[in-house]
């Protein structure tokens, strides 16, 4: 068939529900009822049971994820934070001439790539989480 006697086909049954029910009953067997045909459009019954279960599902893995990010948070405070405890502000008080002063010699950039990887992969997390709360943004 070509494609512009299928389009008005097409348009014509569109057009005419009564003429594609009438179609459909002329192709039956004597007998048949055409109601056996007719498809139950309501909503199953248990729809809200498993969005409540995706729903509790969806907010224990947010939870798992905020304590990620808590985590690491706390892990990048830890070796680069700015406070007089962290690794990196240990290492840059380190007497001359010490184990920690060779340390902060041959690592000190080492550790400041792994904070910075570590903080972009918080990012990437805290994305991922406000993207899961947004409906149309979800799967992106």
């Amino acid at each position: 068939m070509n494609k512009h006697l299928f389009v008005k086909f097409k348009r014509i049954l569109k057009e005419n529900p009564e003429l594609e029910q009438a179609a459909m009953e002329d192709t039956l067997d004597d007998g048949t009822d055409i109601s056996e045909f007719d498809v139950d459009m309501s909503p199953p019954e248990n729809t809200n049971t498993v969005a409540s279960a995706m729903s509790q599902e969806q907010q224990a893995q947010l939870n798992e994820l905020q304590g990620w990010i808590t985590r690491i948070n706390e892990f990048i405070e830890f070796i680069n934070g700015d406070n007089e405890n962290s690794v990196q502000s240990k290492l840059s008080r380190a007497v001359p001439d010490t184990m920690m002063d060779k340390i902060k010699t041959s690592e000190q950039s080492t550790i400041a790539r792994i904070a910075a990887d570590l903080g972009s992969l918080q990012q990437s997390l805290i994305s991922k989480k406000a993207l899961s709360r947004n409906p149309q943004l979800k799967g992106v």
